[in-house]
């Protein structure tokens, strides 16, 4: 086994992604993650109060306006979560479990092209803010401004103490 620190973390895995106008795609996380496939990171291990920063490297076929919109669907304990964000543009605000997140979004338009492009940078909280181990999963959509489906992809996270291994 391997040795990690004792510390909280959430875990997470990209399960699927289905890209129609992208092309390639993966959505990659900075650090914490042990292992990447066609869809991306995962295995990924994110510490209590550190900052990620997350890159979509593909191809994307056309430029990402405003009014480009996702959706996330996600059962957290024993409630669904939905998440409904502006791509671009706009920050992304959502409650979860009484907590009230907000991640900026890029600068629309987010640009055809191939070059990696960084989709959002966000910081954990500094503590653990549920005490027990908690799984979530769930799946989301991204259309663009006209609502034609861009990408659609499922999801599980876990969020649990971590130890020796």
């Amino acid at each position: 086994g391997s040795l990690r620190r004792a510390a909280s973390g959430l875990s997470m895995n990209a399960k699927q992604w289905y890209q129609r106008r992208v092309h390639g795609g993966s959505l990659i996380f900075d650090h914490g993650c042990d292992t990447k496939d066609q869809y991306g990171s995962n295995d990924c291990t994110l510490n209590w109060g550190e900052t990620y920063h997350v890159a979509f490297q593909g191809s994307i076929g056309e430029d990402i306006t405003a009014g480009a919109m996702f959706n996330i669907e996600a059962k957290v304990l024993f409630k669904t979560v939905n998440i409904n964000c502006a791509f671009c543009g706009k920050n992304c605000t959502f409650t979860i479990e009484s907590k009230d997140i907000s991640i900026k979004m890029p600068d629309c338009p987010i640009k055809a092209g191939s070059e990696p492009q960084t989709l959002v940078n966000f910081t954990l909280p500094a503590n653990d803010p549920l005490p027990i181990k908690v799984k979530a999963e769930g799946s989301g959509t991204g259309t663009l401004a006209d609502g034609s489906v861009l990408v659609t992809g499922s999801f599980e996270a876990e969020v649990s103490k971590l130890a020796l291994e």
